[in-house]
């Protein structure tokens, strides 16, 4: 009986290998399309996990409101897709890799009494996310500050998120 299960084995295995290699799959670039977005800068929560217990916290200090959301305007310029706000100097530089979006963001905007603002180019990473209004998401490696007329705090570990408007 072994040697009978050995040959269904072996002749199920031979059929599933049969016919033509498959090519892998084209490459198709991530896609944004210009236009009128909303660009959300927020902190991240960070996650560590001590004695099988698994803690969440901003790397914050200050005491703003620690999130913006300001319109924009996606254009293309050459390899890049460049993200700015219709005032202030923020830019949000990005280049598909083919897997992700790599790129700098820098810049200071200002919407409905909040400020962001980044002092020097960080390094950012991001990808597409799909359909529905969420168009690409990634983390800013460093610090964005966030001020209003009364208060500053300063994050650490920061993402953005851009929504089509």
């Amino acid at each position: 009986m072994p040697k009978l299960l050995r040959s269904i084995a072996f002749l199920l295995l031979a059929a599933g290998c049969g016919g033509a290699p498959t090519a892998p799959a084209p490459y198709t670039p991530l896609v944004l399309s210009a236009g009128s977005y909303t660009l959300t800068m927020s902190p991240k929560l960070t996650l560590s996990i001590s004695n099988g217990v698994t803690l969440g916290a901003m790397a914050c200090i200050g005491s703003s409101a620690t999130s913006m959301s300001v319109p924009v305007e996606v254009t293309r310029e050459g390899a890049a897709w460049v993200v700015r706000p219709e005032s202030g100097t923020l830019t949000l530089r990005l280049v598909d890799d083919g897997a992700r979006f790599e790129g700098s963001i820098e810049g200071t905007s200002s919407h409905a009494g909040m400020t962001a603002s980044i002092d020097k180019p960080l390094a950012t990473t991001g990808s597409v996310v799909g359909s529905g209004p969420v168009a690409a998401a990634g983390d800013i490696n460093g610090s964005v500050a966030f001020s209003s007329a009364s208060s500053y705090t300063s994050c650490s570990s920061n993402g953005w998120t851009l929504f089509r408007r």
